[in-house]
């Protein structure tokens, strides 16, 4: 048993220093594939010779996709069994490209199906229809029983000119862009609006001081804070609903030796969120009304 640790010990540390050298994520160890990686190497044995990084770029790259090809075949031949959703999805790349993304489920399932760039188009509702046209004649229009896509006025518009084509599928707009919608609709209620504001300028004075961030982990016990993002309106009462859960914390902090004798306790940011920190009636009260 003591060699049997010594050797599984060893292993872990090789392991490591493969993970921490190549600054791979930990929650890569999540994988469905890292155990399995780990049970077929251990079957080889020793003298297991691992890949080399031109056999990782080339056979077995093209090994893999030609497996990966097999196995969507496989997912196809569900669509006329079951039947199938496709999906749409627009977004801009890093190059400002808008791409139209096209996804199909069947049985549980998701598959990618491809990706067009629609940089060069008008993106109305007859582009968008003829474009979803194209993936539905490729799919097979007998095996499609409904199309999704978002909420914008332009797909609405093409949903149901799709709807006019096809009677027998129907189009569903996503489920989670109405919720956004309806999200960025509460938003604009101008006490909701006042207080996401005041939650985003506590958010944004801690994490632009290096030192009030260090302070404020030092009391939420490395707890982050939701930061409100660019385009979903959800992150908003994410934000006021992480501000809630650390209340507490924040209010300890506040009182405390670090900030107090720090530089960013006398100026006007900071006088600013501890007067919001410690408002019950004004901001946690209405924080509350909104979650």
């Amino acid at each position: 048993m003591g060699w049997n640790k010594e050797v599984h010990d060893a292993a872990r540390k090789q392991i490591c220093k493969f993970w921490y050298f190549c600054n791979i994520p930990f929650i890569a160890a999540r994988s469905p594939y890292w155990q399995g990686m780990v049970d077929s190497i251990t079957i080889c044995g020793a003298g297991f010779k691992a890949p080399t990084d031109a056999k990782l770029s080339g056979p077995l790259l093209l090994q893999m996709v030609e497996d990966m090809k097999v196995e969507l075949e496989d997912h196809r031949q569900s669509w006329s069994q079951k039947g199938c959703t496709i999906m749409t999805d627009g977004w801009t790349d890093r190059r400002n490209r808008t791409l139209l993304n096209f996804l199909v489920s069947c049985g549980g399932s998701t598959m990618f199906l491809k990706s067009i760039d629609a940089s060069s188009h008008v993106k109305n509702a007859t582009y968008l229809c003829e474009a979803i046209e194209e993936v539905i004649q490729e799919v097979g229009e007998e095996n499609v029983v409904q199309v999704v896509t978002d909420n914008a006025a332009s797909y609405v518009a093409a949903g149901k000119l799709l709807m006019e084509r096809h009677p027998k599928f129907f189009w569903s707009p996503c489920a989670a862009h109405c919720l956004d919608l309806m999200l960025e609709d509460i938003g604009k209620l101008e006490w909701v609006k006042s207080i996401v504001e005041r939650a985003k300028n506590i958010s944004k004075f801690i994490y632009n001081h290096a030192l009030v961030l260090s302070i404020m982990r030092q009391y939420t016990g490395q707890k982050e804070l939701a930061r409100p993002g660019i385009t979903r309106f959800a992150s908003n009462f994410l934000t006021l609903k992480s501000l809630i859960k650390s209340k507490a914390a924040l209010r300890r902090m506040f009182v405390g030796e670090e900030w107090t004798s720090s530089s960013y306790a006398t100026t006007t940011a900071g006088i600013d969120v501890i007067n919001c920190i410690f408002d019950e009636p004004s901001f946690w009260t209405p924080c509350g009304e909104t979650m």
